[in-house]
């Protein structure tokens, strides 16, 4: 079966509606139930006019994954990125419903029953806030110079992605509510201060538009109510995961320290329902 792509105006449908039109879908072998605004019949939300309660707007958790926590509705932005496409395997294989929000859906070469693709751009706030209606969780992974050779000519320097996005990101999530991991770098914030001989002010200098956009970011997650994490991966790189990642608030990096992003992809997932990891910033390295 293959996953099903709808662009994000699409997406007005509750996350119990969405999970079961993929459920029906993949039983049928086709899109069986059109995603709308009206609640399915079976959502066990809905009001009498049938549309559903909003008053509870986060996915059904009834079910369990492999990994034994409860399955999540989770929107990953940055999805066709380096890091991000490995997010969307991880949660894939950890049972959760995800939604894989893209510019270009062509460049999401993965299929997966409960994989939804959603066409948007993260710079525009009407499409984030489609995509991220309903949802349990979601994972930014947003860069603008993205560093596989496929992707180099998808780089948008100069352009905010990372921090514009996480505003509109936040702004589509109700007030006091919801669930969001950013992944950021070493060099901002605190980890500028962790850095070995000097390593912070390398990164900078070498990469000053793209940490000053990650500040940015870094800022605007700080200051919402949400259930944040921040994380900061040393330097990424391509290897296979090596399962020995280390994180933590304070911990100390260098210039040639590293991490990869098979590893941080897992652990991203892997914290959705921590709250030891809530209102943090970790930095990460293998």
């Amino acid at each position: 079966m293959k996953h099903e792509t709808v662009r994000a105006s699409q997406v007005n449908s509750c996350a119990f509606c969405v999970h079961m039109h993929i459920k029906e879908a993949t039983h049928h072998g086709e899109c069986a139930l059109p995603l709308m605004t009206r609640a399915q019949p079976e959502c066990p939300r809905k009001d009498a006019a049938g549309y559903t309660d909003q008053t509870t707007p986060y996915g059904d958790r009834a079910s369990k994954p492999r990994d034994g926590r409860g399955v999540m509705n989770v929107v990953v932005f940055g999805s066709t990125g380096s890091t991000g496409r490995l997010v969307v395997e991880s949660a894939l294989s950890a049972g959760h419903v995800v939604t894989a929000f893209v510019r270009d859906p062509k460049r999401m070469p993965l299929t997966h029953p409960n994989l939804r693709i959603v066409e948007g751009d993260a710079m525009d706030a009407a499409s984030v806030a489609s995509a991220v209606q309903g949802a349990d969780a979601v994972i930014c992974t947003l860069g603008m110079v993205p560093q596989a050779k496929e992707d180099l000519g998808r780089r948008q320097p100069g352009v905010p992605v990372c921090s514009v996005g996480a505003k509109n990101i936040l702004a589509a999530m109700p007030p006091g509510q919801g669930r969001l991991i950013v992944e950021s770098s070493v060099s901002v914030g605190e980890s500028y201060r962790t850095g070995s001989f000097g390593a912070g002010f390398m990164v900078k200098l070498a990469l000053k538009e793209v940490m000053a956009d990650k500040e940015a970011q870094e800022a605007a997650v700080r200051e919402s109510d949400c259930d944040w994490t921040i994380v900061r991966p040393a330097t990424l790189t391509f290897k296979r995961a090596r399962g020995n990642l280390k994180a933590g608030t304070d911990l100390r990096w260098n210039i040639t320290s590293t991490a990869t992003r098979a590893d941080v992809a897992e652990y991203l997932v892997k914290i959705l329902d921590d709250p030891a990891t809530y209102k943090k910033a970790i930095t990460v390295r293998n």
